[in-house]
């Protein structure tokens, strides 16, 4: 089970967005952001709904044990706009 830092570190790099760059996003510090990855510190649900609004997947993709379905696999953006999500 991955927890919600690697998660989050999976979807930004796939993504192809450094730290700074979702920390500018979301207008927090690349620390915070390297903070969450690491298990540092917790974003809280409103954060977590904008990094995953961000991100363009479902807040569920963080937390697939809760939900009940497999984890969420992702895919790098396309040009037409497709996020690439899948189940």
């Amino acid at each position: 089970m991955a927890d919600v830092g690697t998660e989050l570190r999976r979807f930004r790099a796939i993504n192809g967005l450094t730290q700074r760059e979702l920390g500018e996003l979301l207008h927090i510090t690349t620390t915070q952001v390297a903070a969450y990855e690491l298990g540092r510190a917790r974003p809280r649900p409103k954060r977590m709904k904008r990094i995953a609004d961000v991100i363009g997947v479902p807040i569920q993709a963080f937390y697939p044990e809760l939900f009940g379905g497999p984890p969420i696999t992702f895919k790098r953006q396309t040009k037409e706009g497709n996020n690439g999500i899948s189940r």
